[in-house]
């Protein structure tokens, strides 16, 4: 089973919002319920077999999950129009306390963090393609449901680029992808040219998402690449090319294509027409 549990994860973990989007065209109903219905008895197998490793952070959140869904059934909050075991199987914290306890009491080798890296470098470089995409088709991979009721209210009058990480939520990418550029940033350390394309990717991306904390936490991802590592000064000061060579050619290329920089500088990040109220509000 362990064997089966990791070539199924080197797709589930990297490639999870591709697949959602994938899976839109299969049926409305959201993934995690699918993936919930295959990892439960994952789960339960794992339980059966002995005490099974729970560490101190899962046995809050299972608590915490178990705590949510009661809740939701004594105080009648499920929406009448939803069957209830729908309901639990397409839970976000049900799926996560099963991923988190199948991860914990399994094995994984050398062998396997070699391929997940490649794996998540090639979601990071097909999360940059599609983010340049939406630049002149917004619509592309997007989950165009956001754009109604309440998801609208979360960005306000202007489209976010969000890559395909929509099918999964509006945070998806801005929680999963400087995670990405860490896990790259420390695989593919010592190669120029995969460290060059994982710098660009991240830069790109974290722009285009005209999101500050998703800006701010990639660049706390590059920060590693400065004062996470015993390098030399020639290192770091190549490492300042790379980035300033990088920033140099969005911008150009973001001039060519017609992509105003300087309007998501002053109205996104510096939010100069407000004086900064949306990002004084969230401190």
């Amino acid at each position: 089973m362990n064997k089966l549990i990791n070539k199924s994860f080197l797709i589930l973990l990297p490639f999870y919002p591709l697949l959602a989007w994938a899976y839109h065209f299969v049926t409305e109903k959201p993934i995690d319920l699918l993936v919930n219905f295959l990892l439960l008895p994952v789960a339960f197998s794992l339980l059966l077999k002995g005490i099974p490793k729970v560490p101190n952070y899962l046995v809050f959140f299972i608590i915490f999950t178990f705590y949510h869904l009661a809740s939701s059934f004594i105080f009648d909050t499920i929406p009448s129009d939803i069957n209830k075991i729908y309901f639990i199987l397409s839970d976000v914290n049900l799926f996560a306390c099963t991923l988190f306890l199948i991860i914990e009491n399994i094995k994984f080798d050398e062998k396997f963090i070699t391929q997940m890296s490649r794996n998540v470098l090639v979601i990071v470089i097909l999360t940059l393609i599609v983010s340049v995409i939406q630049i002149k088709e917004p619509m592309f991979m997007f989950k165009e449901d956001l754009l109604k009721g309440d998801e609208l209210e979360f960005w306000g009058e202007e489209m976010r680029n969000t890559a395909f990480y929509s099918w999964l939520s509006t945070n998806a990418l801005g929680i999963s992808f400087p995670v990405f550029i860490a896990i790259l940033l420390n695989f593919y350390d010592r190669k120029a040219l995969y460290l060059s394309a994982i710098i660009l990717s991240g830069i790109v991306v974290a722009f285009l998402t005209k999101s500050r904390y998703v800006m701010v936490s990639t660049i706390i991802a590059f920060s590693q690449l400065f004062f996470g590592r015993k390098s030399s000064l020639v290192s770091k000061v190549s490492l300042l090319l790379v980035f300033g060579v990088s920033i140099f050619l969005i911008i150009y290329v973001a001039k060519e294509a017609g992509f105003d920089i300087n309007k998501i500088i002053s109205e996104r990040i510096l939010e100069e027409e407000s004086d900064m109220s949306s990002a004084k509000a969230r401190i």
